[in-house]
């Protein structure tokens, strides 16, 4: 069986990794053989992979694609740390309000919860996509469009593209994994929302927003200072309009790997520049201080072990509405480039890792043309996505509790 499609991917990023490396071991399994590098292309803007981002956390849902369909075991026993439990604190009192074992979701869900740093899980997916004879091009950003619309389908049907092989390809696939800032999307979808608009359609234009939200972290690369119970656990301290989150993770280092202990708060400011882009923009002394602001003295190893912090504005998508905020006209947007999320689920990740091999194995298997298995995908996708969407927004809202609320938080915890 020859494969018959031609798949361009926008973005080497988490979510662009894990489809080309989901799509070429599919290809592999189910018929199709080895992907040649005429049949996928990966274009990454950036010059080549970053080691910037915070620790990421994972749940058995993704767990079990990392290790079943991407080919990640061995990475995972390595580059992961298994936490026995999710804890819910006071930031202000620091008493426990909740917990969560994670000790026997293995049993219960067929995977471990895990941590793991995000450039640890981008380098172990390029390095499987290297495997299998495929590579990045790096420095090679979308360039908006220029190369012209993708081919209708009755141009497709008569203007087939044919390889130096002389295969034949039937269809054109543009995967658009290009993060929350998407080109993408920006060309492809934005003119039909912009249409939409125009016909009186309240909520057309689905551009990311800023949320009024500062992500601000700090990596602790000492656990002497954390104490025992939070080297064993994710934490979460709740307060007044912010909280925060820790939690170990493996790091490499030149002797190997090392438990490092991720720190990521979160504040309301307006104080900001929401355009600002990465974890480089270091945090001013007035942000750190509203995140610490009142905490509790069982709590003072945190500014002690915590030498600096960055920050980052968080932006999110709205909600998605339908299976078109995934795909139209073999356009197909995963990850942050469709739904760009809170991070309060702890589910960014995964939707896109869920995305990515969603799309892989409906494009592997089953019948039809490139469209019936992209909209079949999207139709399978978009309200998954649309849930943890309006959840992630609802955790931050119940962690940042004020007055009463917070005092019935903390009551229904048996902790008030």
């Amino acid at each position: 069986m020859v494969w018959p499609y031609k798949v361009r991917v926008v973005g080497a990023g988490i979510a662009g990794l894990s489809f080309a490396v989901a799509l070429t071991q599919r290809a592999k399994a189910s018929g199709p053989g080895e992907l040649s590098t005429d049949c996928l292309r990966i274009d990454e803007a950036a010059s080549g992979p970053s080691s910037d981002g915070a620790g990421i956390q994972l749940g058995p849902n993704v767990v079990r694609l990392l290790q079943n369909d991407l080919g990640l075991s061995n990475a995972l026993r390595t580059l992961s740390f298994a936490p026995k439990c999710i804890s819910l604190y006071s930031l202000q009192s620091g008493k426990r309000l909740a917990r969560l074992s994670l000790e026997d979701f293995e049993h219960r869900y067929g995977a471990k919860y895990l941590t793991m740093h995000r450039a640890s899980l981008q380098s172990s997916l390029l390095a499987r996509l290297h495997e299998s004879g495929h590579t990045v091009n790096w420095a090679s950003p979308f360039n908006n469009g220029q190369e012209g619309p993708l081919p209708t389908a009755s141009e497709r049907k008569s203007n087939e593209t044919r390889t130096t092989q002389g295969l034949e390809y039937k269809d054109t696939l543009l995967v658009g994994a290009d993060g929350r800032r998407s080109a993408c999307r920006k060309v492809y979808f934005e003119p039909f929302e912009q249409a939409k608009g125009r016909l009186g359609k309240p909520n057309a234009l689905r551009q990311p927003f800023f949320t009024g939200q500062l992500a601000l972290r700090s990596v602790v690369t000492s656990l002497n200072n954390v104490p025992e119970a939070q080297q064993q656990e994710i934490a979460v301290w709740t307060a007044p309009h912010h909280h925060l989150v820790g939690y170990p993770m493996v790091m490499p280092v030149a002797a190997g790997t090392r438990l490092h202990y991720n720190l990521v708060g979160f504040i309301t400011s307006e104080d900001t520049n929401p355009n600002a882009a990465g974890w480089s923009c270091l945090a001013s002394t007035d942000q750190v201080r509203l995140l610490l602001q009142a905490l509790h003295p069982s709590l003072q190893w945190i500014p002690t072990s915590a030498e600096s912090w960055s920050s980052w504005p968080l932006w999110a998508s709205p909600t998605m509405q339908s299976p078109e905020d995934h795909y139209k006209n073999n356009v197909f947007l995963i990850g942050d480039a469709a739904h760009a999320m809170r991070p309060h689920q702890a589910q960014g990740s995964a939707m896109a890792i869920e995305d990515a091999c969603a799309l892989a194995n409906h494009l592997t298997s089953g019948s039809g043309t490139l469209h019936d298995k992209c909209q079949r995908t999207a139709q399978e996708r978009w309200q998954r996505n649309a849930r943890v969407q309006r959840q992630s927004l609802r955790n931050g809202r119940i962690f940042q509790f004020t007055g009463p609320m917070a005092w019935f938080r903390d009551r229904a915890l048996g902790l008030a």
